[in-house]
């Protein structure tokens, strides 16, 4: 008998839900690998159903999930935010570490006068960089005969500084190609060498106990170095030329693959061995090269830069160079082309610690300053983009828990950490982060050849305290679309028990907000926005749709 209640009940149960189905048409459309990145040079309509069409200040996870940026922290003295100095921007920044383990954060920086300054920040023990900036002076002491060691002058933010940690030296220059290198000395700074034979330069780059150096304003293709394991002794014939006859110059300087890369504006280079007498020049790659040196960087055993053209590449150290940046022409195309020789690159991770990101700052047209993050997840091989990150300089380096921050310096003469734990920019302003998500248009021929209607849209996220997102809906290709509101905050009941609209997953931290669209007809878009200081992280969405028999 119970067998035959069992049988009854299953057999109604199928009933019951082929009535349901019946009475509800509905195709569903799961997206929870979102992952793609933004795709701005293929058609809207044809790039992958996990890729945007717009992006800003979106970061993802292993898992496919879009997450909101973090903010970043302005750094100053221990009881207010202040400027570095007297500083009008920030020009180089540089992390270092002595081998005594005491830690530094230098800032050199234009003043209200235009002179280049040097400032540090020393990190208190077992803590981060705090106080005061301290003035690095201009050490005369080791000048070269007949120069007086001084602050370069009508200094700009453009003159942006290059270093090189060199035999446990921080060596650096100022941008200023009339200028030999400086070297760090306690609380001073100057010439690294008083040897007549050393080169005024804008590159540093240190390789196999060598410091090399390029730059010089009348000899813009030779590469100087210094003596074996002696970077302070120069000889006048320790150079070579990278082909003098191309009309292009050397503009950067990277230490990789146990060989020396020398990139000028449309070429590469490769200098192996390891000394004078064994060093071997070959050009590897034509056709391509960059003006930036501060693009010029590895991450991940691969070396990425700046083209002259704006476009994003990537080199292996041999003879192929793959572009990225494709996918997001339409961006690389909005930028300026006269500044593409102060883009800056880095390699950083904000949220993995096993691998390292390709963040670009750039200008776009129009702008005399950087004003864009352009961010190349190598993990998913995917673009996003970050406003209201203005770098002009940047270093990685350690927090006070000796974790990996970004450290950047701006236009307005401040320096920032980079992640904080906080949504929104800076001390100086605490500017909310505008953060949206674009997706492709999608047409679902698989529902109807012709018209077809959205009906529901759920929205899958980890719950975040008085967090609102905003979904704008739109279809064939409207201006401006339909906007609901989705409350993702920890206070929302649980899903055996919740409202129709929003619940939370089985009394975890997940949110479902369930929005009806009723929309149609033919191709349909969706755009996530939230402007508040609160973070979110959306995991996923399903579109439910009907079709029709109109065509």
């Amino acid at each position: 008998m119970k067998k035959l209640l069992l049988i009854v009940g299953l057999v109604c149960s199928l009933l019951l839900t082929n009535v349901c189905e019946a009475q509800v048409p509905w195709k569903k459309f799961i997206y929870f690998e979102n992952w793609g990145g933004l795709n701005d040079n293929l058609s809207n309509t044809q790039i992958q159903d996990n890729e945007a069409t717009e992006i800003q200040n979106i970061t993802y996870d292993t898992g496919g999930a879009l997450k909101k940026r973090n903010g970043f922290d302005t750094i100053g003295a221990t009881a207010a935010i202040t400027r570095v100095g007297t500083a009008a921007e920030v020009t180089g920044l540089q992390f270092y570490k002595q081998r005594d383990g005491t830690r530094f954060l230098y800032a050199v920086t234009s003043d209200d006068s235009n002179y280049a300054r040097v400032y540090r920040k020393q990190y208190a023990s077992g803590g981060g960089p705090t106080g005061d900036w301290d003035k690095v002076d201009w050490d005369g002491s080791l000048g070269i005969t007949g120069q007086t060691i001084s602050a370069p002058i009508n200094y700009t933010a453009n003159n942006q500084c290059d270093f090189a940690i060199a035999s446990n030296f921080m060596v650096f220059t100022t941008g200023d190609s009339s200028k030999t290198p400086y070297v760090a000395t306690g609380s001073g700074a100057t010439f690294l060498s008083h040897s007549a034979n050393i080169a005024s330069a804008t590159m540093v780059e240190y390789h196999k106990n060598h410091l090399f150096l390029a730059g010089h304003p009348a000899l813009q293709s030779r590469v100087f170095f210094s003596e074996l394991d002696d970077i302070r002794t120069w000889t006048a014939t320790d150079f070579f030329e990278v082909e003098t006859s191309d009309g292009s110059n050397v503009q950067g300087l990277v230490s990789a693959f146990d060989a020396l890369y020398i990139f000028k504006d449309n070429s590469i280079w490769r200098l192996s061995g390891a000394e004078r007498d064994t060093f071997r020049l070959e050009k590897m790659v034509s056709g391509v090269g960059t003006l930036s040196q501060q693009s010029v960087r590895v991450v991940g055993n691969l070396i990425y830069f700046v083209t002259r053209q704006n476009d994003i590449a990537v080199y292996d150290g041999a003879y192929t160079v793959v572009y990225p940046s494709q996918k997001i022409r339409n961006t690389t195309s909005g930028m300026n082309y006269s500044r593409a020789q102060y883009a800056l690159g880095i390699p950083f991770s904000s949220y993995r610690n096993t691998d390292h990101d390709y963040y670009v700052s750039i200008s776009r047209s129009g702008q005399s300053e950087n004003d864009r993050i352009l961010l190349f997840d190598t993990f998913q091989k995917a673009w996003t983009v970050f406003a209201g990150i203005d770098a002009n300089a940047w270093t990685v380096g350690e927090n006070s828990n000796f974790k990996d921050v970004l450290y950047f310096g701006d236009y307005g003469g401040f320096v920032h950490s980079y992640p904080s734990t906080n949504f929104y920019d800076g001390n100086v302003a605490t500017t909310t982060i505008q953060a949206f998500y674009q997706t492709k248009w999608f047409r679902y021929p698989e529902v109807a050849l012709g018209d077809k209607y959205w009906r529901l849209l759920k929205t899958y996220a980890l719950s975040s305290d008085d967090v609102i997102l905003n979904a704008e809906y739109k279809s064939d290709f409207e201006a401006t679309g339909t906007s609901v509101s989705i409350d993702i905050s920890g206070s929302q009941a649980q899903w055996d028990v919740a409202q129709w609209d929003v619940a939370l997953w089985g009394g975890s931290s997940i949110i479902i907000g369930r929005n009806e669209i009723n929309k149609g007809t033919e191709m349909f878009q969706l755009r996530y926005t939230e402007t508040s200081s609160k973070g979110f992280t959306i995991l996923g969405f399903e579109n439910y749709l009907e079709g029709s028999d109109r065509i």
